[in-house]
């Protein structure tokens, strides 16, 4: 296959003027308009080298018309070797590069709310927590210390973003290495097993708020006109954090391997039916990003943090049931326990090693049976599912389908995220997305008609 594209893509977002001021939803939303030229060449091809080695390569190539892009270069080369009747090994590498969007590139900023913790709460005159000491070279910070002895946090979690017309293409490599079974002494019976391996550079991200915060206050540059975080950081009279921008960058890498693994099952069951047993798990082992911030390359790990909404595991399995026209199916999925940030994790035991030294000296300051902190750990979570449907066959090539089921069967509402607190991750108790949480037991029943 071989072919050649010309594309202009056009955005012309128009808004009211109460949108453009958040007089509406509290949210500003500006008008912008801009467009960007593409042109590409490209060409697949997939070829046999013996009957059980084959080949499969593609590439393509793109000038964009942003200053920053110029041209991208995309392309895959994959290899399947079938070892034996029903046994295969494959291995895939994909190089990808995304041009930045429109809105990426020239957006100006929009509102949005996020909760965040001020890096300075807390600050008082003699404390040393991280940032506080150039905290307290902001005199609006350092008045309310003098007036109240202490800085306390009160910001309206207003985060605008912001595109960046500075920005070029990300580059994402892709190693896929699996094997896929279907034995002949298991019947019906399909497996495959990937790991993979991807990593971005220049990837086209934001700096959270929290990091941000970092990057102004706790670094070795200080707060001055050198530092561009803090430049981002809005802050009213009472040194109170009105507005903190969320610019996009491109970020130096970001990355991630796991392994993947499917199956499905199918069990006959005469004049009973059959009867399907299928399912997914992931496993994470490693979810990062590296960057170069004010004071040099960083690292910070996303895995098995719900701050983040990095589950390590997740998986979900269905067991579904048919016979002529009926079809009965029972989903259930499951995330992995994990922690709302790990530097809660690292100061917690740091923590209890202080107490198990203390208790082993015989000190006063010994606690006995320390309890954890609240909402640190947060454990595994399934969610179960109950479909069932029935097809009925009408004249002229009609038909007419009744279904129902209830979603989350036992009524699980997953574990309560609170708003405030140490706590990095904010939630509403109950409701929180990355849980899908609160939504408790849901029945619904339905009917569908068709005609061909």
């Amino acid at each position: 296959v071989f072919g050649l594209e010309y594309r202009k893509d056009k955005l012309d977002l128009r808004t009211s003027p109460e949108q453009a001021n958040g007089g509406i939803t509290f949210n500003i939303v500006p008008q912008f308009a801009n467009d960007i030229d593409v042109m590409e060449v490209f060409t697949e091809m997939a070829f046999p080298i013996t009957e059980t080695f084959s080949a499969e390569i593609s590439a393509r190539a793109a000038n964009y018309s942003p200053d920053g892009v110029d041209t991208v270069f995309s392309y895959t080369a994959g290899l399947m070797w079938e070892v034996a009747d029903g046994y295969h090994l494959r291995g895939n590498f994909a190089r990808a590069q995304r041009a930045p969007t429109i809105t990426e590139l020239y957006s100006p900023p929009r509102g949005d709310y996020d909760s965040y913790t001020d890096i300075c709460d807390g600050a008082t005159a003699t404390s040393d927590d991280p940032g506080h000491a150039n905290c307290r070279l902001d005199p609006r910070i350092m008045a309310v210390i003098e007036a109240d002895g202490e800085f306390v946090d009160d910001n309206n979690s207003y985060s605008p973003n912001a595109g960046n017309e500075e920005l070029f293409e990300e580059t994402g490599d892709t190693w896929t290495v699996g094997f896929s079974m279907e034995p002949d002494w298991l019947n019906n019976f399909r497996l495959a097993v990937d790991y993979y391996n991807i990593k971005i550079t220049d990837a086209i991200t934001s700096f959270g708020n929290e990091l941000i915060l970092q990057q102004c206050y706790d670094s070795d540059v200080g707060i001055g006109p050198d530092n561009p975080f803090c430049a981002d950081v809005y802050r009213d009279d009472d040194g109170q954090i009105y507005e903190l921008l969320q610019r996009l960058y491109n970020q130096d890498e970001t990355k991630t391997d796991g392994i993947d693994v499917t199956w499905d099952w199918l069990f006959e069951l005469g004049s009973h039916g059959d009867l399907t047993w299928s399912g997914d798990y992931t496993h994470i082992f490693n979810h990062e990003t590296t960057f170069y911030g004010i004071d040099g390359l960083e690292t910070v790990s996303y895995n098995g943090q719900l701050d983040y909404g990095i589950f390590k595991d997740v998986a979900s399995t269905s067991l579904t049931w048919r016979k002529d026209n009926w079809r009965v199916r029972w989903f259930v999925k499951y995330k992995g326990s994990i922690v709302d940030h790990n530097d809660r994790v690292d100061d917690w035991k740091e923590l209890k090693a202080e107490n198990d030294a203390a208790c082993s000296a015989g000190s006063d300051d010994c606690i006995t049976d320390a309890e954890k902190p609240k909402y640190l750990y947060y454990p595994a979570t399934w969610r179960h599912d109950l479909s069932l449907s029935y097809l009925m066959d009408l004249r002229d090539n009609q038909t007419l389908r009744f279904y129902g089921g209830v979603k989350n069967v036992f009524n699980d509402m997953g574990p309560f995220v609170p708003r405030t607190g140490d706590n990095y991750e904010r939630g509403i108790g109950n409701f929180d997305s990355k849980f899908e949480g609160g939504i408790g037991r849901f029945v619904f029943l339905g009917l569908e008609w068709r005609m061909q």
